[in-house]
């Protein structure tokens, strides 16, 4: 608490911190004319990235818009939703820069690889169960979640 009262003292207590939801909104209208699918469950899958991308850093290297294209880059690839990261990025009012997304997908990814324990690790179901757990979003159904919800309660 001592190191948090320091770095709040040093910037006058002036903390503004714009969060990246307000760009997932003009992503909403993209997917409604671009996608055939349940834009309400895209929406909340993207949320879930962009809510899970808070225990990271990257807030304080990268504007809130690359942080929401990344979410959103990394929805549709586990998804397999075709968007074109290009018309994504291009809906941005700051100029992004795609090698600044491609620097924040990565590190997303590598977070739920780390999650599941694919970089090495042997100790997997005690990450994938204990790390930010999460409730899984299916784009196309919700069957997964019935499954899933059978075997928690077997």
């Amino acid at each position: 608490i001592n190191c948090e009262h320091i770095i709040i003292t040093s910037i006058g207590f002036d903390v503004e911190v714009d969060l990246p939801y307000k760009f997932l909104y003009k992503v909403n209208s993209y997917f409604e004319k671009n996608l055939q699918l349940n834009v309400n469950k895209v929406m909340k899958a993207c949320c879930y990235y962009l809510n899970d991308s808070f225990v990271l850093p990257l807030c304080l290297y990268y504007v809130p818009d690359v942080i929401a294209i990344a979410c959103v880059i990394v929805m549709s690839r586990k998804y397999g939703i075709g968007i074109r990261e290009d018309e994504v990025i291009e809906l941005s009012e700051f100029n992004v820069s795609k090698n600044d997304v491609n620097v924040c997908v990565d590190v997303i990814e590598r977070m739920y690889m780390w999650k599941k324990g694919e970089e090495g690790n042997d100790n997997n179901k005690t990450k994938e169960e204990g790390f930010m757990k999460r409730k899984r979003v299916m784009v196309d159904g919700e069957e997964e979640e019935k499954k899933e919800k059978e075997k928690e309660g077997n």
